[in-house]
């Protein structure tokens, strides 16, 4: 039991007595909740409302992966893929702040 709860105290996260981290962990589970929230009350509505054979819709559809620092942006068209670009360099300056506010720069 000793030897778990050493590794716990030494792998815990950087900046836990301020709160910092754990307000960003929090403020991260609930992004993801309100993102499956939306995703299925989309899915539901959708589902409800059936598709006429005459109205064609367009769907549209575009993504950023992080491969480590480096973001991967893709679209299915070039409006969408800038905005993609758009949410990929917000991400990556709100990931940079984090890392210099856990690591005491800031």
């Amino acid at each position: 039991m000793k030897r778990g709860s050493a590794f716990l105290r030494r792998h815990s996260l950087p900046g836990r007595e301020s709160g910092v981290i754990t307000v960003l962990v929090e403020a991260g589970a609930a992004l993801i909740a309100i993102g499956l929230a939306i995703l299925v009350a989309k899915a539901l509505a959708n589902q409800s409302t059936p598709e006429k054979e005459s109205n064609k819709s367009h769907n549209e559809a575009g993504g950023v992966i992080f491969i480590g620092p480096v973001p991967i942006v893709f679209g299915s068209n070039r409006r969408l893929a800038k905005w993609m670009l758009f949410v990929a360099l917000i991400i990556s300056a709100l990931l940079f702040a984090t890392f210099l506010i856990s690591s005491g720069v800031l």
